[in-house]
């Protein structure tokens, strides 16, 4: 007995199971890398910015969260119930650093070498909320 051939149709296969659970389960995996990626993990364009720096061209940083380093300017620290200031200082300018709440006040020596870390509020205020004084 012979067959007549039959014509065969070519049918996409519908995604399978496995995949859409892949899908379902890496997709919010991915964004919530993301998120949590961008919200907690700083990328600073510049390593360590000058206090003259800043002073000099501050529209550039203005609102930037940066890294600021310079001297801590001898006596310039205030602890007030409100907040914690001082001064540091470059070559040839001085800018007030407010210590944002939470911030272990160190024990400041005369002419020490800090880095901040925090954005510039104005020409003469910056907002730290995070500090390193034990440099290399």
């Amino acid at each position: 007995m012979i067959t007549e051939p039959r014509e065969v149709t070519f049918r996409p296969r519908k995604p399978t199971r496995v995949l859409v659970i892949l899908l379902i389960i890496l997709v919010p995996i991915f964004v919530g890398i993301a998120i949590y990626v961008r919200f907690n993990f700083t990328v600073f364009e510049d390593s360590y910015v000058s206090v003259d720096a800043i002073v000099d061209n501050p529209s550039q940083y203005l609102g930037k969260q940066i890294q600021v380093m310079g001297q801590y300017t001898p006596g310039s620290l205030t602890i007030t119930p409100e907040n914690v200031t001082f001064t540091i200082y470059g070559n040839t300018h001085s800018i007030l650093v407010l210590l944002d709440g939470g911030v272990e006040i160190p024990n400041f020596q005369d002419g020490m070498q800090i880095v901040v870390i925090g954005h510039l509020e104005s020409i003469s205020l910056f907002i730290a909320g995070d500090l390193i004084t034990n440099l290399p």
